[in-house]
């Protein structure tokens, strides 16, 4: 299994929390698609020839601004380079105020099945500091609007932990969208993250920060509620019903090899991963120049064990020890359970069958679990 990751770098607004490579000036967006359609080109031989593609996401940034003839060439681009499977899940993230009739055509038109819609909130007051391009009523009727096309997998995303987060009006949140038929939650602590507005904001009033009692709190209820909802609590951060994984995001967890296309986008196979330069203007100079310009790093066996621990802890599967051992050996399995020995008191991971995974107060802890679990580099 084997995935394809785009990343359209334009937005129109900065959110004040966000640290994703992107800009609010569209003056490029034409040259950049023209870019990632020839990069497409120029990585044609990413993969085996004989490897099929299952999943293509196209993120940012918000996709969901380029024009139907935009995402007819890069959707070209893909088919005439890779193999594609004949089930291949389609992803676009998607801003509320993009959504309507017109688009909800154009994007099934191009083989788009699966929606990631960016709410956030509906909390409006929440939005605007946020500063969101949508509000919560344009929200709602995309999420209804995408629901009655019955033509989606569809995912919200939400915020919590935000200054203006209660555990009501996280409440109204979820109730909402959950009974509109929602098959798929990616909830996101909110974090403060360097060169935002939001870091900014912090330094200067640091009680816009939650504190971590309240934000565990407001954890484990979207636990409970989704739960109660028939949702399947399946990574730290993402909830889904039955057979409603994202695929493309499981890749990404099972260490499956993925290439990514446009500026900023990473890139990962046999143990190799790669990232393209940030700078827009330069991604497209060197492309048109007839080369990739990314930065090559090899992972060392410790990379490549915390990583394995980190990402596989995220989920409900956990970390499997015959699979730890067939890849790293029975050095690596000695320390795994060594070190696990010196964290048991917290009671933070337990096992089933051959599988270490989180508990429901590790879950609360996933990052310092798997942080104590590391090879040292």
């Amino acid at each position: 299994m084997a995935g394809i990751y785009i990343h359209v770098p334009f937005c129109q607004k900065a959110c004040n929390y966000c640290d994703f490579h992107f800009t609010t000036n569209h003056t490029l967006v034409q040259q950049m698609v023209d870019a990632m359609v020839q990069e497409l080109y120029l990585q044609k031989e990413y993969f085996a020839k004989d490897q099929i593609i299952q999943t293509l996401y196209l993120g940012g940034g918000t996709p969901s601004l380029l024009s139907s003839d935009q995402l007819e060439v890069l959707m070209q681009a893909v088919k005439a380079n890779f193999n594609l499977a004949n089930e291949v899940e389609v992803t676009l993230e998607v801003n509320p105020d993009n959504v309507t009739n017109d688009n909800v055509d154009l994007w099934k038109f191009h083989g788009v099945n699966r929606i990631s819609l960016g709410i956030q909130t509906l909390n409006q007051d929440s939005l605007k500091w946020m500063n969101r391009s949508h509000t919560s009523d344009q929200a709602l009727k995309a999420i209804e609007l995408l629901i009655s096309s019955n033509q989606f997998n569809l995912s919200c995303d939400l915020i919590f932990a935000t200054p203006f987060t209660t555990l009501k009006n996280l409440e109204y949140d979820l109730t909402q969208v959950t009974k509109l038929g929602i098959n798929h939650l990616s909830c996101y602590n909110l974090t403060v993250e360097p060169q935002t507005k939001l870091y900014k904001q912090v330094a200067k009033q640091p009680t816009l920060i939650t504190s971590d009692e309240e934000a565990i709190k407001q954890f484990e209820f979207i636990q409970q509620f989704t739960t109660s909802k028939g949702f399947e609590h399946y990574e730290i951060s993402n909830y889904a019903l039955p057979n409603c994984y994202s695929k493309h995001n499981t890749a990404y967890w099972q260490s499956r090899p993925y290439l990514g296309i446009g500026p900023s986008a990473h890139s990962y196979i046999d143990g190799v991963r790669s990232f393209n330069i940030k700078s827009n203007a330069a991604y497209i100079k060197a492309i048109k120049e007839r080369t990739v310009p990314n930065i090559i790093e090899p992972l060392t066996l410790e990379n490549k064990f915390n990583e394995y621990v980190l990402t596989r802890l995220r989920t409900k599967w956990g970390i499997n020890m015959e699979e730890l051992r067939n890849i790293f050996g029975p050095q690596a399995e000695a320390h795994f359970h060594r070190e696990l020995k010196k964290i048991f008191h917290h009671q933070w991971i337990h096992q089933v069958d051959q599988n270490f995974v989180l508990t429901k107060e590790g879950k609360c802890h996933a990052d310092t679990a798997a942080a104590a679990l590391f090879l040292e580099q």
